[in-house]
Parts: structure tokens; sequence; C-alpha cells
């Protein structure tokens, strides 16, 4: 079996559909949250999502969009919460409240584990981990477990802007990163018009890491 895996898509439908269309030959999708926040395709990811079948679970930027105040928050979090806030519709937050924050499966024998952040503690009876938030790909063994970052295919923090995403192969334990080209122009213009905070924009184009894992 083949196994897409992509994470951290921030409401950046370009970015996700140029990944999808790189997996269309795997057996499942999965991703490992923050399916919203920063950019303004928050209703069009979750149509995408559901048209192909992508297993997700929450992040940390779906879990503070799902608070009933951002109080607390830096002012730039705050303004990109609130305007997704105003754009999502019902239905789709409804299916974010029901979207578990952990995953377990198994696939060909292998079983897995999913959720956003690594926070470095055992993971027991598992053979593959898939996780996001740090917006850049990676993999690793810890304690014969095989640990996948996919990167991001929503807002990539590596100093290549375009989406990242990972396949990982079941009958050979191997993944293969990938990236796909899309028109960040037009998440651009998008976000100008919509008054997205800069920053975010900014990142969009970066040649060079160092934006805030958050």
């Amino acid at each position: 079996m083949k196994l897409g895996l992509i994470s951290d898509i921030h409401s950046n439908i370009y970015g996700l559909m140029s990944v999808l269309n790189e997996l269309e030959s795997c057996d499942a999708i999965l991703c490992a949250g923050d399916i919203t926040g920063y950019y303004t395709f928050v209703n069009e990811v979750f149509e995408a999502l559901e048209n192909h079948d992508v297993i997700f679970i929450r992040g940390n930027h779906d879990e503070l969009l799902l608070r009933e105040s951002f109080e607390g928050l830096s002012p730039l979090h705050t303004h990109s919460l609130e305007y997704t806030k105003s754009k999502i519709t019902r239905d789709n937050l409804e299916t974010l409240e029901k979207t578990p924050n952990v995953y377990r499966g198994v696939f060909d024998g292998i079983k897995l584990i999913m959720l956003h952040k690594n926070n470095g503690g055992p993971h027991h009876n598992t053979d593959l981990m898939v996780y996001g938030h740090s917006h850049i790909s990676s993999i690793k063994r810890d304690n014969g477990v095989i640990v996948i970052d996919p990167g991001s295919c929503g807002q990539s923090r590596d100093g290549d802007p375009r989406a990242s995403y990972g396949v990982f192969h079941t009958d050979t334990k191997k993944v293969v990163f990938g990236r796909a080209k899309y028109d960040i122009g037009k998440v651009t213009e998008a976000g100008k018009k919509e008054g997205i905070h800069p920053k975010f924009i900014e990142i969009l184009n970066r040649k060079n890491s160092g934006a805030p894992h958050d």
C-alpha cells in the first residue's frame, strides 16, 4: 500500500490541491492536523478533504478555533482566528468539533498513530507515527518506531515555498518526500483582498527558514 501523508494545510486550497493531485495513486491519504488558520479558503479545504476521503485530525490551530474566547493569545493569532471563525460554515465547524486529535489505524499490517505534535513520549504498540506542526519534513526512528513529519502543504518553512508531502510504502517501510508547485500568487491576492495579516503572506514567499513553529 501507499499512504499519502500531509499536514498543516492552514486554509490554503491551492497548496492542498497541488499535493492531492500528486497523491492520486495512494491507497489512503492522512493529514496530521491544522486544517484551518492563516489563509482564506477554509471551506474549500474542508470540501476537498471530503471529496478525496482524507483522514484528518485536529491540530493546535483547529483546537484554538473551537474556543469560546481568544483572550490571552497574541494579536497576530487572534486576528487569524477571528477571521477564520467569521468565514467557516456552521457545518464545517461542527465537523471540526467531531474530529479527533489522535488517529490510530492499521494499513497492510502497519500499526499507525497520527497526532499533530510530536511530544517525544513513548508510543507503545505502534510501527509508524505521523505528525506535523513543524512545517518541515523529516523522518527518524525512535525505539523501533518510524516517525515521519511530511512538512506543510499550506505554509512551508524550510526555504522551499512549494507544498510538501510524503508517501509511505508499507511493503518497504520507506517514505518518499515530494514537493508540488502551486500558484502562491493566488493565495497572496486573496489574502490581501480579505485583509489577512501581511506576515502570513510574507511567509508564503520566504526563501529561508525561521518562522515560529506555532
